[in-house]
């Protein structure tokens, strides 16, 4: 199989993987904080791993279309996005999509209760942490 160079820069940079077939397709937890993590770092993350058990961010690049790349990893059960004010309500379908999620932690981000109360059906969700502060 092919390995694109912009992909090949991705991998090198982000995790020091020389080769295609050196990449885990399951992973046990991400975490990132205060980082330049962005929605092309997990469009690429989403084109060669399946799954990811826990994924924790604070404070990253990651925007709406992070979400749509988060959702295709099998096994999530845990998802922190700590401070994303471009996660918006229009991430919550992709929320709905994650079968195995059981946590999710959306503290300070643009969505907020009424959002998540006309459009999250996730049965699966056991917690969510939504911050109770609005700046109106």
């Amino acid at each position: 199989m092919n390995f694109p160079k912009e992909e090949k820069k991705f991998w090198q940079r982000h995790f020091r993987i020389e080769k295609l077939e050196n990449i885990p397709k399951h992973w046990g937890t991400l975490k990132r904080i205060d980082s330049e993590e962005d929605d092309e770092f997990f469009y690429f993350l989403s084109q060669r791993v399946t799954s990811i058990s826990e994924i924790h961010l604070k404070q990253t690049l990651i925007t709406d279309e992070a979400i749509k790349h988060i959702s295709k990893f099998e096994d999530l059960e845990i998802l922190y996005l700590r401070k994303h004010q471009n996660i918006t309500k229009e991430s919550i379908p992709y929320f709905n999509k994650m079968e195995s999620l059981v946590s999710l932690n959306i503290t300070k981000t643009a969505i907020t209760l009424s959002h998540l109360c006309e459009k999250l059906i996730n049965q699966n969700l056991k917690e969510v942490f939504l911050s109770s502060e609005t700046d109106e």
